[in-house]
Formats: structure tokens, sequence, C-alpha cells
């Protein structure tokens, strides 16, 4: 398997994962020391991680990718739910990038919007990923 696809994997498996509120199946694709980058601000390791997962009660369908080597780029569809009732809360199209290392998420970071997110990471259309 290509790193590229190795990675591709690794993003698709986060987001079944995170949707199915299974956090323990994310943590087990998070490098020990992952960086994880936000609105709310950065830091490091899998309790930060771990912590976000818990709080933010977020589902998140990938729309559009781009991927090279090991970094990968998602547009996504969010939805907050509110712990209590499990109603939609908010809902926002936002973009992460991810990086991948040795099939462990290394980096996350959160950005609001697609071409933002692509622009970081160094990628750009011809990166695109057929779904």
């Amino acid at each position: 398997m290509s790193i590229k696809h190795e990675a591709l994997a690794v993003v698709a498996a986060f987001h079944e994962h995170l949707n199915a509120k299974e956090t323990d199946k994310i943590l087990d694709l998070a490098a020990e020391d992952i960086r994880i980058g936000g609105p709310r601000g950065s830091g490091t390791g899998k309790d930060l991680l771990r912590e976000w997962v818990g709080r933010a009660n977020v589902t998140m369908i990938p729309q559009r990718i781009l991927a090279r080597d090991g970094v990968v780029v998602v547009e996504q569809r969010a939805e907050w739910r509110s712990p209590a009732t499990g109603a939609i809360t908010g809902s926002q199209t936002l973009a992460s990038v991810f990086r991948i290392d040795s099939g462990k998420i290394i980096a996350l970071a959160r950005y609001g919007g697609f071409g933002e997110a692509a622009n970081k990471a160094g990628l750009d259309e011809d990166d695109a990923v057929e779904s």
C-alpha cells in the first residue's frame, strides 16, 4: 500500500470512529505526541485528543479530499449535537489537515475553509482524490 493510500485509509477510519463515538479506536489511530490545532488553540498528546472528542460531540461527513504522500486535506460537513437531547445545535462546513506517518495521525489541524487548509498543507486540485 502506498503512503498516500495508507494515509487515506487512516483518515477514513478516523471519520468512521468519530461518527460512531468510538473514542478508544480514534486514540488507537493517533501517535502518542499527536499535534492538534484549531480555533481554540493547539497542543499535543492523546489526552488532548480524548478531551476534544468527548467535548465536541460532533459528526463530520467528508466532502472533498486532497492527498499527497502522508498529508490529507478533508472538507467536512460538521454537525454538533446536544449531549442531553441529541438535537443539532450547530452545523458548518470546515476543513481539516491530517498528517500521517507509519499509519498514525501525527498532526490534525482544523481550518475554517477548504482553500485555507489546502494552502497550509501545500496541496491543490492536482492532489484531488476521486470519491
